[in-house]
């Protein structure tokens, strides 16, 4: 018993390390100036291209997805956070 209360925290306090580890790991990474995460799929100027193509011209949402390289899911996310 004292065994296994050993062995749940070691396992807790090692979880706990790695998590931080990681944190400071990305933080000074960014403040290299390293992109951390996942690329941005649409950038300010296809914004601006979409709004166009989508409220001037009247072309689809998966006409513009296609275009673009992105799911319909991605551009309906972007559309319902009002970035389009």
């Amino acid at each position: 018993m004292v065994t296994e209360l050993f062995r749940r925290l070691a396992k807790f306090v090692e979880s706990n390390l790695i998590i931080e580890r990681t944190q400071v790991g990305l933080q000074v990474a960014q403040a290299r100036g390293k992109n951390v995460g996942c690329p941005k799929r649409l950038n300010p100027q296809h914004i601006k291209e979409i709004k166009i193509l989508m409220y001037s011209l009247g072309i689809s949402t998966a006409d513009i997805s296609k275009h673009y390289g992105v799911s319909r899911d991605t551009f309906t996310n972007f559309r319902n956070d009002k970035l389009i």
